[in-house]
């Protein structure tokens, strides 16, 4: 028995050591799993280039993938060999599979994917450096690339030219933005067809790929949103086109499971090269019949003074350099044209009118003044309609008032301006001081006319009015308030005539009672209930039976009783 007992106590031991041991390895899975799952919660920083290979000049596709963080956008002070642009932004998910003791376990990740456009500055093999992220105080750094940067290859086959016309203008003078394409025909195509066309003829092609960097320009230089002057060349055929940086037309199908983008091709207004094209387009080798030419253009009105600058354009794509029969040989080609700038100046200070007021353009003036019968003092509105080109909606109302010709005649009240059907109306109220004044002087405005490059100054021609003498009022004829003395002499002041009071309240009591709007709302609400009370009892009484026999019951007794 004690032998059992103790083999039995040595089990029993030993079993709570290995309950013990087992809790032990538990806990310590347990501490691990949570260490993971913290740990997979730690920020983390992802980068994705779209290739690893471009030419010189040319952007490629960067992203940075902020992983179960709120972050701002990357920052890249390290990016020394590389131009960088925003393109979007986009809310990610993600998910992971882990397997621990043959259970699944399934991780939802979320953040947000910053897209980039990199350019190059220089040729070779280049690192591509960490961007890095700040989170909550920390430093998260994402990981390198590499990108191998090759010269530009155009075969001779492709030339880009672009130029602004004229190279110097001032504020809301029009300039236009040029670029011309020029591509090869084919080698053996006897038809000397189009050669982007003919690409399209192709059972699997890409349209040439166009980079434009002032594809979207700030307001400053007036040239209108992309949807305005790109828009109506879409090309809704199938006679090929070019595409335009990342530009879509709207409802464009995509391919069940592929979310690369289907660009939209526009048609840029082919025809074969001319002799002027030749003289264009310098370098163009062998005679301009060789050549396809294509063109886009865009208005500028800058309004800022100063240099702006027009970053190159690139083109990119397989084109058809030789037809053998029904037989195509393609080469990817790449070409990046030169930059262009605009010079915008500031009107000359020679020459310039004192009452110059920052017009600049070419206007019409027009003037009117109604009625064109009044008395001293009765008030006229003179009206000035200014139509023409240039910045008509910054024109500001002359003053008159600061002028001789008017202050001797009128006074005049400060004039409003508004912008109406494509003109600028400023309208200013005159009263006539004497009956001596005939007529409205003229108005003058002065503007720099870009065209003829000096000042000009409009006028419109004067206007004919006539005054009488006001009739006088008799100081006999005002009453003033009671128990106060009738007044020996009048007062003028802006709103109207009083007896020695400027202040129009003393003509009356304007205060307000609170008592009798206390009692009001008070009265009101009781009233109501009570109403809505007496309506009840009312309703109440007239749907009890009981007390409708006993109405009915004496109408029938007076009834028998009158048999």
């Amino acid at each position: 028995m004690t032998g059992d007992h103790v083999a039995g106590s040595e089990r029993s031991a030993g079993g709570r050591a290995s309950r013990r041991g087992r809790g032990g390895w538990l806990a310590a899975l347990a501490l691990l799993l949570l260490a993971g799952g913290a740990a997979a919660q730690e920020p983390r920083v992802e980068c994705t280039l779209a290739r690893d290979t471009v030419f010189e000049g040319e952007a490629v596709d960067y992203e940075v993938a902020v992983l179960d963080a709120a972050a701002p956008p990357p920052d890249f002070a390290a990016f020394t060999d590389f131009d960088v642009v925003a393109i979007g932004s986009r809310d990610v998910s993600s998910s992971q599979m882990t397997i621990v003791n043959g259970r699944m376990r399934r991780e939802e990740r979320v953040g947000v994917e910053y897209r980039f456009q990199l350019t190059p500055r220089r040729g070779g093999t280049l690192t591509i450096p960490s961007p890095t992220v700040a989170v909550d105080g920390r430093t998260f750094a994402g990981n390198s690339l590499e990108l191998n940067v090759v010269p530009p290859d155009d075969k001779g086959r492709l030339r880009l030219d672009l130029r602004v016309t004229p190279a110097e203008v001032y504020p809301h003078q029009e300039a236009r933005l040029t670029l011309r394409i020029a591509v090869r025909r084919a080698a053996g195509d006897r038809q000397g067809r189009d050669p982007v066309a003919l690409l399209a003829q192709l059972e699997s092609w890409e349209p040439p790929h166009l980079r434009l960097p002032w594809a979207e320009l700030p307001a400053a230089l007036g040239a209108g949103s992309p949807d305005e002057w790109l828009a109506p060349r879409i090309e809704r055929g199938s006679q090929g086109g070019f595409a335009i940086n990342e530009f879509r037309a709207q409802g464009m199908p995509l391919l069940l499971f592929d979310h690369r983008p289907r660009h939209a091709t526009f048609d840029l207004e082919p025809r074969p090269a001319s002799q002027a094209d030749a003289d264009w387009l310098a370098g163009l080798d062998g005679a301009p019949d060789d050549w396809f030419v294509y063109r886009l253009e865009r208005t500028l009105r800058p309004t800022a003074v100063g240099r702006h600058e027009f970053a190159p354009a690139t083109l990119k794509g397989r084109f058809i350099t030789e037809l053998d029969g029904r037989r195509a040989t393609l080469d990817e080609l790449f070409h990046r044209g030169h930059a262009a700038s605009l010079l915008v100046r500031e009107p000359p200070t020679e020459g310039r009118p004192a009452d110059y007021s920052g017009a600049i353009g070419s206007f019409t003036l027009a003037a009117a003044v109604a009625p064109e019968r009044a008395r001293v003092g009765d008030p006229l509105t003179l009206t000035l309609r200014v139509g023409g080109s240039g910045n008509l909606a910054e024109l500001a109302a002359p003053d008159l008032a600061a002028r001789p010709e008017f202050a001797r005649s009128f006074r005049v009240h400060a004039g409003s301006a508004e912008s109406r059907d494509g003109e600028r109306v400023f309208t200013w109220s005159l009263r006539p001081l004497a009956e001596t004044v005939r007529a409205v002087p003229p108005i003058t405005l002065a503007w720099f006319d870009p065209v003829r490059r000096e000042y000009v100054t409009g006028s419109c021609a004067e206007l004919l009015i006539e005054v009488t003498a006001a009739p006088a009022l008799d100081p006999g004829s005002i009453v003033a308030a009671p128990g106060r003395e009738r007044p020996a002499e009048l007062q003028a002041e802006q709103d109207g005539l009083f007896a020695h009071d400027s202040d129009p309240r003393r003509l009356g009591d304007e205060s307000v009672d609170w008592r009798t709007h206390a009692v009001a709302g008070v009265a009101m609400p009781l009233l109501t209930l009570g109403l809505l009370a007496a309506h009840g009892a009312w309703r109440r009484r007239h749907a009890d039976p009981r007390g409708l026999r006993r109405r009915r019951a004496v109408v029938r007794a007076e009834e028998r009783l009158a048999a």
